[in-house]
């Protein structure tokens, strides 16, 4: 079985934010990019269910700037 995991780059919660005056945005350039907790999350349940089960888990990224340095990897160091 195929498990599709969608993730993105999210400004890291716990870095110095700033925000654009002129648009109203988070300026991305001030804060360290993370994968977004949630989507994290969603990647190692899929992870320990391949490992329980057998399969295949395919990620995906999106909406990701590109000069992203965020690479999909598990909490656990994994990297399939």
């Amino acid at each position: 079985m195929k498990i599709a995991v969608l993730i993105k780059e999210v400004p890291d919660t716990w870095s110095h934010r700033r925000i654009d005056l002129a648009t109203g945005l988070a300026d991305r350039e001030t804060s360290d990019p993370v994968i977004d907790e949630i989507k994290e999350r969603a990647l190692e349940v899929a992870l320990r269910h391949d490992d329980a089960n057998g399969g295949e888990v395919v990620v995906s990224m999106g909406l990701v700037p590109p000069r992203s340095p965020v690479c999909p990897v598990a909490p656990n160091g994994r990297q399939d």
